[in-house]
């Protein structure tokens, strides 16, 4: 992959910590703290926007239906009956 020359300007904090993590070891060189710093950058903007994508299409399909509280309460009673009578038989 060929690669380009970049100038780039950070904050002396940001330097700090680009040094520190090649000077522990973690990375080779300041570019590859840099570059993956980037991927990273580049995964979470693409989680955050599926994740927008995801709330939309929800948002897009209507209001919530409601739900039988009454209903969720006497179904899951009855998991945990069955939960508490499977741990006994084991």
């Amino acid at each position: 992959m060929a690669s380009t020359l970049m100038n780039v300007s950070i904050t002396p904090e940001l330097e700090r910590y680009v040094e520190e993590q090649v000077g522990s070891g973690a990375y080779k060189t300041k570019s590859d703290v840099v570059r993956d710093s980037l991927r990273l950058h580049r995964e979470r903007e693409q989680k955050i926007a599926e994740l927008r994508a995801r709330i939309q299409k929800s948002l897009d399909s209507g209001p919530a239906k409601p739900w039988d509280v009454d209903a969720f309460r006497i179904k899951a009673r009855e998991r945990m009956a069955e939960l508490r009578a499977n741990e006994r038989t084991a």
